[in-house]
């Protein structure tokens, strides 16, 4: 007894939620085996026309095929014909049973689909973000080594001038050398002309020796 209490509670619950899924899902659970025009053999409504064949979903008549005028909701008529009896309760429960679990797994399939949708997004708005901030970084290296391109080049330039300074000092003298101090001494004390007096010639002759030290001092400094 007790069991059948907790059978009929648990039956009265099921019920409940199923009302709330059919509130929000009420398109057939599995797809129609035959179209609704192609049964035989054919059933006519009142516009003289094939009636579609349909199998009706809800609580009360579950799984029961019936009939309606096609263009019903198009200006057609209001022919309406079961073409099944009515359910057994145990196959209604069954079908209800089936029918729950079908939806629920399709509510689920479209959850994950749209998961997936949502990480795909994700991922790629990842992927943009990522490939930007490469290209950042590729535009620094590059300013990076042109920089230190052009540094190379300076340094060069700067090695350059600094072997052509020191090569042209070692191969021309110093301007203020004069070539005249590079003369013997001997030919500084060569007498002068007789006219010239001997005062005149010492007198020379000391100015050409004071000049011949100085220019030796120049070349020790």
């Amino acid at each position: 007894m007790a069991s059948s209490s907790s059978w009929k509670s648990s039956r009265s619950s099921a019920s409940s939620a199923r009302g709330a899924r059919e509130e929000a899902i009420s398109y057939s659970p599995v797809a129609y085996r035959v179209r609704p025009l192609e049964y035989e053999p054919a059933v006519y409504c009142k516009c003289k026309q094939k009636a579609a064949r349909w199998i009706s979903w809800s609580l009360d008549n579950l799984g029961r095929r019936y009939y309606t005028c096609m263009r019903r909701r198009a200006g057609g008529c209001d022919y309406w014909e079961w073409h099944d009896g009515p359910t057994t309760r145990f196959l209604k429960e069954l079908l209800i049973d089936m029918r729950d679990k079908i939806w629920a797994l399709a509510k689920d399939n479209a959850d994950l689909r749209d998961s997936i949708s949502k990480s795909r997004t994700e991922l790629d708005q990842m992927v943009i973000h990522g490939r930007q901030a490469e290209q950042a970084l590729l535009l620094k290296l590059a300013e990076k080594d042109a920089q230190l391109a052009a540094l190379g080049e300076r340094v060069k330039r700067f090695e350059k001038e600094r072997v052509d300074i020191t090569n042209a000092t070692k191969h021309h003298p110093h301007p203020s050398h004069d070539p005249l101090d590079d003369r013997p001494t001997q030919m500084l004390l060569l007498p002068w002309p007789d006219e010239e007096g001997e005062d005149l010639q010492w007198m020379r002759q000391r100015q050409w020796r004071r000049r011949v030290d100085e220019g030796g001092q120049k070349g020790i400094d």
